[in-house]
This record gives C-alpha cells, structure tokens and sequence, in this order.
C-alpha cells in the first residue's frame, strides 16, 4: 500500500508554475542581455580591428618620417665633402695656408646646421679642422696639428671673428695618418661613412663622412672629413610624439645604439668617458625586451629593407616593435625601430568595453523593476544600436541614433556615436593620406582609378558622354635625377605638378601616378580635335624652363591619350592603353603626344619580345662587334677603327642597332652593354697594336650612349676599362652625340672633362644634323668632329653643301679640331673632302665594317705592304 501510494502522490504533482510578470520579464531580460552583448561585442570588435590598423599607420608614419629626417641630417656631411673636395680642386681651397683653412670650415660650421665638425688631414701629417661643441658658452673652436708640433692636436676657442683666443685642451700622438677615418677613406678611394666612435675630451658620439682628395696626377694628397653629432638625431626622435609612452631609437646591425628617444643618451658615460652601448644592454627594460624580440624573430626581410612588426612583453604589458632597415650609399646599414604599447590605443576601448558591461547591468536592473513594457520600450532602441554598430563595421560612419529615455541606453548611444566620431575622424586622415600623394598634393593613384572607374561607368551609362585620359611622363627625368639629385628631382615635380593645376581647372583630373608619371582626365569632351588642344596645352607648359635654385632646368614630357570611345572595358585596360600610347610617343622622339590606336599592341609586343631577348643576349654575351677602318685621306694609310655594336639573335635574326639601341637607353641596359663594348673593342685594339707595332694604328672610336654619361659610374668605368685592358688612353676616342649637351650641359661636361683628363679623345658624332651650337665647341673639351654622311653624299650634288662641309672643316682646324667624315662611298667623295682639308673618313669606299679576324687580315695585309716599301 505504500509503495501504490507514493506513485498516486506523484502523479497528482502540480506543474512548475511562473507568475505573469516573471514569464513575460525573464525573456524580455533574456532578449536584452543578448542583445547588448552583442553590440557590444561588435562594436569592441570592429573598433579593435580599426585601432590595430591606425596604430600600424602610426608606425609607419613615424618610420617613414624617421627616415626622411635622417635622410636630411645625413647628406649635408656628404655633400659638405664634395663642396670642399671640388673647393680644392678649384684653388678655392689652399691648402698649407691652414689659418685660411680654419676660417674656411667655421664659415662653413655656421652655414651647415647638422655637421659637427670638418676637417681636412694630410699625408704629410698636418691637420686643421673647426668644431661646434654641442654645450658651452664659446660653442666654436678651432683645432689643429701643425707641423711645428708634429702629432699634437690642439682645440682653440675662437671669438666672434674666428680668431683663436685660448688654448681648450691638448691630445697628444695624434698621428694623422693613421686614424681611422683617414685609413678608411684612403681604403675605400670614394666617398664613405667610417665607424661611429666617442669623443675623449668630451662625452658625445658622432659619425665621420670622408672623402679622399687627389692632386691632377692622381696621387693622395689627404682626406676631407667631417663629423656629425649622432645627439642630433637623438634629439630628434625626442620630440616625436610617438603615441601617449611609445619610444624609437636606431641601432646598428652589432647592436650597437645609435640613437633613442628614451635614454638621456644613447651610450655609457665611464670615467669620464664616452662607450658605445649595446642595446641589448640598455638601462630600461622595454628596449631590452624590443632587443631580444628582434633577434629571436627572423632578420631576412629586415636586411633586404621590408619592415617587420613583432610583439613582446615587459614590465607586464605588451608592445608592438616595427623594425625598418635603412641604408643609404655611402654605405651605411642601421636598423630603426617604433615602440608602441597596445595599451595606448586599446585602453580606451577596453575603458569603452568596460563601460558597455556596466551600462547593461542597469539596464538588466531596469528592466527587472519594469517589466513587459519597459523591455517592449528598450527592444527598439537595442535594435537601433545593433544595426548601427554592423554598418559601423561596414564603415557607414554617419549615424544617428534616436533617444529612448533610458539613461543608459543613452549613454550607451552617445557612446558608440562618440567612437564612430573618433573612428571617422581617424579614417578621413587616413583617406586624404592614401587617396593624396605627399609630394605633390595631387591625388595619388587609388583616388585615379576610383575617378576613372566612375566615368567609365558613367560613359557606360550616358552614351554622349566622352572623355579623354592623358598618360604623361617627363622625358629623361631619370638623367636629372641622377645627376641633380634626387631633391631637385622632387622639386621639379612639385613645379611640374603646380603648372599642371594652374592650366588645367576643375572638371579635368590630374594626378600622380607615381615617379615622374602623371596621369590626366578630361572632362566631358565633344570632339577629339577638342582633347588634341588640351594635349597641345599640355606640351605648352613645359616649354618655359623650371627655375630650382640657381638653375634654369629644361625638361619636356611625352604624352599617350587614349579615349573613352575605345572600348574600355576596365581602369586597367585604359591605363594600359594610354601607356602604350605614351611608349609610341617617347619612341618617336619625345616631347610629343600619341593618340592610341589598335594597331599598336603589335608593336609594343615587339619591344617588349626584343628588350627581354637583349637582357637575356647580354647576360649571355651572345652580342658582336663590328670593327671599320678609319682612313688617313692624305695618305690612305688605315688610322684607326670605329667599334660598332652587332645582334643576331637565334629567334629574332639580325636586328638593327637603330632598334635596339634605343630600347637599350631607355631600359638602362645601355650602360652594361657599353661596359662590355668598351672592354672588348680596348683589349682589341691593344692586342692590334702589339701585333702590328709597324703600323700607325692610332685610335680606337666607341660611341657613347647620354645616359651613360650621365650615370654616376661614368668616369669610373672608363677608368676601369683602361686599366683593365692596359690600353694608352690616347688610344681611346669616346663619340658623343649633340643630344647630350642639350640635358644638364654643366653635369656633362664635367664628365668630359673628368675622362680627357685621363688622356681620353673626345669626339662629336653627327655634327650639323642635330642641336649644333658653336658654344658647345668651346665649352667641350671635344679633339674631333665628324661630318655627317647626309652631307658627304651630297657633295658633287650640290655647291651649298661642298660650301657647308668646307666650313665644319675650316672651323674645326682654328679650333684644332680634326675631322672624319663618315660615309665616304667613292673615289671622288674621297679626293674632294681630302682636298677641302678633312683629316680622316671611313665609308664602304674604304671598307665595310667587319668582325676582328677581317680586321687582322687586312691589317696583316697593310703590314706587308709597308715592309715591302721599306724593302724597296
């Protein structure tokens, strides 16, 4: 009976039962919970995911900013260098009067603000030099080692006029020749960084730059230095405003401190003195712990320049480093680090998060004391607030949400509005940084083909609408770069790019599309004879020259159009149109403009089949040379050979030089073929000459391409090809055309003037078909003209030009200018330019140009006969 009794119990148990108010409250709690959670959770997550990106712009804008700076500290010192090396070369300089000296410098100290020091040492031991010390009441000094107190360096204060006054301090055996930086810049033989070192008079760290000085001859006269104070860019990462606690600080690749932003200074003060300081071993722990993340993390991308970003932890909190290498091309190699810690940009979004948890525990509270109509007047605005933080994330910054009359609802509302504020105002920035190149505030690339993908569209859509696209660059803008620098060639792009606003208002788009290219959109366009005119303007506005400093800097630009009427179906498809048209444009002589056409896919599809063949032809030395005879017309005796490239290509057959040559300039594969060129044609006409001593083999010629000329390893080159083949450098006759003078004439004639000084000819190839100046004859230290063929050939045709050859030659003799004409291809062209005075030709009349064993023979030939003269 029990056991039956217990089971009737059980079956007559009532239900769990809930009050109205309960089941009506607890879902709706449920609901709200979930609800604000969620927010809150997309909101953290997006804002996370926003923070991290600035944070990671921030870096880099700081590196990048580090490294313009120390792009600025670091060339004065350099170019301080080449001021005193040419200073000197000049006269302007003179050495052994070393009071003059020391003068010179301090003006130079006080004209110079991030050079320390300079100086100039001898090979005979003697030293004068002006400092800046970097604290004290008399900041300048003078220092010197004379030869009356032979390996006693002594610092000078000076007064205001320059004057030494007093007696600073005494070091003794200081024997010039053999400190480092003098030992170093006589080691390398160029330009160079020595080694940072510390001072013992003072505690300070500095970096020398030197450059070593010969005389005419080549020989060592000494070295020119200056030091420059590492404390600068200490100072300079200093008043960085990297984050709320974020430090940098520069380090060599032994670990070495160069510079921080958070030590008082970067090296060990002992006794007295300066010690260099291994990061590793700093006196704070967040760069001790930056340290050991770098070397634990893998360096290859650092040591070939990309920036790496790697997290570790100190001091209980967490830190991102981003490491970038940078080098320059005096050899240095240092490694820059940006510490940021997460905590400057995650504290307020955790502080946010924080406040998100609190505001839904009262509004749970809330919703608890009013139920079912309070959680029906709360589910509207949580709604407002979910979908508002999902088009946040989707980046629709431009919100408002409506009040609900709950407190902290509200809060919560202003909140999220606040941070959308914050977050918009941060990408807005970060937009104008992207869509707006930095040199010339024009818009940069991503704001071009957004532009451009809208008007495709709208062509598209509205069939009367056209519009044109001009692909611009500046023709040898490379040259003016090399041989200016690159701050004048920044320069000329931001007059470039102010001239473009000027003449070209609002609706046409200009932008920079990176380098010295410009890319330029037309509004809407009714014909296209209406865009040629705009192009028109475009090539007008180059025509005046770009005034930079003391310069006037001629430079004109090639420009491809394409329109919209061609079937564009793409941004990429527009741009590679128009470039292809701005290729066919440079390929045609430059400064002009080319309209795209269709047919010229073909063509560009060719270059780019012969530049790839020749890179491939030269890397295998696959290239010939040609060798013709250049003959004494008074005599008929061969003088010399002209050196002429060949290239017959397994797949391609014969191709021209007229063709190759150019693709060979423009790609900088000119300067590597001419090396080889230059190196073979040398040996060659060594070899020649100790062959056939009998024979007077006088020169051998080498045309010269302008870019090669005009790259900073010109002089060097020649220099090398001479010693290597152990050719008389009277033996080697450089042709040049009128075209190089046209580009930077200073800057080629001092490269001229640098390889006749080694005994090198010069000759002017073509002259009278180009840009002939008579001033260029002055100005150009040139031995030779050669007469174009196009006025060799018409000589019996026409008086006028026998009258025009007579003149080149009479002008070249007062100018002690001798002459080779070129084409000669009969007896009677012959005997005319040999009666009007010419001194060489070369031509088919003589012989047709022939590879080194058709040159023997008939040099083999020639010998014999003269043996037979003189037999007779």
């Amino acid at each position: 009976m029990s056991g039956r009794g217990d089971v009737r119990k059980f079956l007559t148990l009532r239900p769990l039962s809930l009050s109205l108010r309960s089941l009506l409250i607890v879902p709706f709690v449920i609901q709200l919970v979930l609800a604000i959670a969620l927010t809150g959770y997309l909101s953290v997550r997006s804002g996370e995911l926003a923070v991290n990106q600035v944070a990671q712009d921030l870096r880099t804008e700081i590196t990048t900013h580090i490294v313009d700076q120390l792009r600025a500290y670091l060339a004065e010192p350099h170019q301080i260098n080449q001021l005193n090396v040419r200073a000197i070369a000049q006269g302007n300089l003179p050495l052994g009067d070393w009071e003059a000296t020391e003068q010179y410098f301090l003006q130079q100290l006080q004209d110079f603000k991030y050079v320390d020091s300079i100086y100039y040492g001898s090979v005979s031991g003697e030293f004068s030099g002006a400092l800046r010390q970097p604290e004290g009441a008399h900041p300048l000094q003078v220092m010197h080692v004379r030869s009356q107190t032979p390996q006693l360096l002594q610092f000078w204060e000076v007064n205001e006029a320059g004057t030494p006054t007093r007696l600073v301090t005494e070091a003794p055996n200081f024997e010039v020749t053999q400190r480092p930086w003098f030992q170093e810049a006589v080691a390398q033989g160029q330009p160079s960084w020595g080694n940072i070192f510390t001072y013992h008079a003072f505690p300070a760290m500095a970096i020398p730059a030197m450059t070593p000085v010969f005389n005419a001859q080549g020989a060592l006269q000494g070295v020119v230095a200056n030091n420059f104070f590492l404390s600068q860019v200490s100072d300079f990462l200093k008043t960085l405003k990297i984050g709320q606690t974020g430090q940098a600080f520069i380090l060599d690749r032994q670990g070495l401190l160069v510079a921080s932003s958070s030590l008082p200074q970067p090296f060990w003060v002992k006794h007295g003195k300066a010690e260099r300081m291994l990061a590793s071993e700093a006196p704070t722990a967040v760069l001790q712990a930056a340290v050991a993340a770098m070397q634990r993390q893998d360096s290859d991308l650092v040591r070939q320049g990309a920036a790496q970003t790697v997290g570790f932890t100190a001091d209980r909190a967490h830190y991102f480093l981003q490491v970038t290498a940078f080098q320059d091309d005096y050899g240095l190699d240092w490694l820059i680090g940006v510490i940021l810690p997460d905590t400057d940009f995650l504290g307020p979004l955790y502080a946010y998060r924080s406040n998100i948890i609190l505001l839904s525990i009262g509004a749970l509270l809330i919703s608890l004391m009013v139920g079912f109509y309070t959680s029906r007047w709360i589910a509207g605005p949580v709604q407002y607030l979910r979908r508002a933080a999902r088009r946040l994330a989707a980046g629709n910054f431009h919100q408002r949400l409506p009040q609900s009359g709950i407190q902290e609802l509200d809060d919560l509302t202003l909140s999220f509005e606040g941070m959308a504020q914050q977050l918009q105002t941060s990408f807005e920035t970060l937009q104008q940084q992207a869509l707006h190149d930095g040199l010339t505030q024009l818009p940069s690339r991503n704001a071009l083909v957004t532009e451009m993908q809208r008007r495709l569209v709208r062509a598209e859509q509205d069939v009367d609408f056209q519009f044109a696209v001009f692909f611009i660059d500046l023709d040898n803008f490379k040259l003016i770069n090399d041989s200016l620098g690159h701050l004048v060639g920044d320069r000329l792009l931001v007059e470039v790019a102010q001239r473009f606003r000027a003449a070209l208002p609002y609706p046409a788009f200009v932008s920079r599309f990176g380098g010295d290219e410009f890319v330029v959109m037309t509004g809407a366009v009714a014909a296209i004879d209406e865009a040629l005119d705009l192009a028109d303007r475009l090539l007008q506005i180059m025509q005046a020259p770009v005034a930079i400093g003391d310069r006037d800097i001629y430079v004109t630009m090639s420009v491809g159009i394409v329109f919209s009427t061609m079937q564009l179906n793409s941004v990429e498809e527009c741009l590679r149109k128009a470039d292809i048209a701005l290729y066919k444009a440079k390929e045609r002589g430059k400064a002009r403009y080319e309209v795209f056409v269709q047919e010229m896919h073909a063509t560009v599809e060719q270059r780019w089949q012969i530049e790839t063949a020749l890179r491939q032809s030269l890397e295998a030395q696959q290239l010939a040379i040609a060798y013709q005879p250049v003959t004494q017309l008074s005599s008929g005796d061969m003088i010399g050979f002209e050196a002429l490239c060949r290239w017959h290509h397994p797949q391609l057959g014969p191709v021209s030089p007229e063709i190759f040559i150019p693709i060979a300039e423009e790609t900088g594969l000119i300067v590597a073929l001419e090396r080889w060129l230059l190196h073979q044609a040398c040996a060659q006409m060594q070899h020649w000459q100790q062959q056939f001593p009998a024979l007077p083999l006088a020169f051998m010629s080498v045309n010269i391409s302008p870019v090669h000329v005009m790259h900073p390893t010109f002089v060097a080159d020649i220099h090398q090809v001479l010693q290597a083949t152990h050719l008389a450098p009277a033996a080697l006759k450089l042709e040049v055309t009128e075209s190089l003078m046209m580009h930077n004439p200073g800057v080629a004639r001092e490269r001229l003037q640098q390889v006749r000084a080694f005994g090198v000819q010069l000759s002017l190839d073509d002259f009278g078909t180009g840009y002939s100046s008579l001033s260029y004859l002055h100005q150009f230290p040139f031995n030779t003209l050669k007469i174009d063929q196009s006025f060799v050939h018409q000589l019996r045709a026409t008086p006028h030009d026998t009258g025009i050859v007579r003149a080149i030659i009479a002008m070249a003799h007062s100018l002690n200018i001798q002459t080779i004409a070129e084409g000669i291809e009969t007896a009677d062209e012959a005997a005319l330019l040999a009666q009007l005075g010419s001194h060489y030709g070369q031509g088919y009349y003589f012989a047709r140009p022939g590879s080194a064993d058709d040159m023997t023979r008939r040099l083999t030939a020639a010998a014999q006969r003269s043996s037979d003269r003189s037999s007779q």
